[in-house]
């Protein structure tokens, strides 16, 4: 106790673990230490208030600057020709000759219907680029 208040009285209080790497103890023996004392306890509040979390306000500009980069946006909308291609190399053989057997018509109401079926829909992504 007595080396982690020497310690902290010439130094910024470096965490817990560090601390006690510092003075030779476990972690849970500078814990009781620290229980135990008034100056190591307060340092202690002092260095969790220092790197405590903080909320990051960002502006409406920086909102709007902000590229979007997970997934594709609303004005990038991901064509039927795109998301059946990309069932079709999913599929089984014998599936991807059904799929190919597919008209045009039945092609874009399987896709929207993967599109708004929120557990399948997932797995369409559009590659990157």
């Amino acid at each position: 106790m007595k080396q982690g208040e020497a310690h902290i009285a010439c130094n910024p209080f470096p965490g817990v673990k560090a601390l006690a790497k510092i003075v030779g103890c476990s972690p849970s023996t500078m814990s009781k230490a620290i229980n135990r004392s008034s100056k190591l306890r307060a340092a202690l509040v002092e260095h969790e208030k220092r790197r405590g979390a903080f909320a990051v306000t960002m502006t409406k500009r920086d909102i709007d600057s902000t590229e979007q980069t997970r997934e594709a946006g609303p004005a990038e909308p991901v064509s039927t020709d795109d998301v059946f291609q990309h069932l079709l190399q999913q599929v089984t053989p014998s599936e991807r000759a059904n799929l190919n057997a597919m008209t045009a018509s039945q092609r874009r109401e399987l896709v929207a219907t993967i599109q708004h079926d929120p557990d399948g829909g997932r797995y369409i992504r559009r590659r990157s680029r």
